[in-house]
């Protein structure tokens, strides 16, 4: 292949390396919109994306024009992320938040299948639980009424015995006659 061919053929790799990288703005653009850390954070993911966007302009420069770095080439990429935001961009973006919307209507979907399943697997516990809570309520109050007599005769002896008792402490010894 010729230099120029070759030289042409960079150019394009950088312009389309450009407009990846204008992609993958956008994504980032969207789960940063979505997610709305705060400023510290932003500041953190920012500089996370970029060193990610610069390890993977290393990898394909190395691997496509084997590591050989111009100033041309540098200049081409900024192009192709300008071209890509501004041409493309906001077609992307329409796509990016449509496809995520579609996914979380589909995966909220997928979950409420799954609780109604749930629901469903629990129903005769929850059944069981109700006939448990009725059966020992009732007997509960099968045994207060049951008890009742006994408690009013219970109460009747304590007071019976309350009354026996102040007799027997206040009861004074017989006093013996003057002599």
């Amino acid at each position: 292949m010729s230099g120029v061919a070759r030289e042409f053929i960079a150019l394009f790799l950088n312009l389309i390396i450009g407009m990846g990288i204008g992609v993958i703005f956008d994504g980032y653009r969207f789960l940063r919109n979505y997610t709305r850390p705060g400023w510290f954070l932003t500041q953190v993911t920012d500089l996370l994306f970029w060193v990610v966007c610069a390890g993977l302009v290393f990898g394909l420069y190395f691997s496509l024009m084997e590591g050989e770095v111009r100033l041309t080439t540098l200049l081409i990429i900024p192009v192709g992320m300008a071209l890509y935001l501004k041409l493309v961009s906001h077609r992307v973006r329409r796509q990016l938040y449509q496809f995520f919307f579609l996914l979380g209507r589909f995966f909220r979907g997928c979950l409420r299948v799954l609780l109604f399943c749930w629901w469903l697997i629990l129903l005769p516990f929850r059944f069981l639980k109700y006939a448990f809570v009725f059966v020992f309520q009732t007997m509960l109050g099968l045994l207060r009424l049951f008890l009742l007599p006994l408690r009013l005769l219970l109460r009747r002896l304590r007071r019976k015995f309350r009354e026996f008792w102040r007799l027997i402490r206040n009861r004074r010894p017989p006093q013996t006659p003057p002599a």
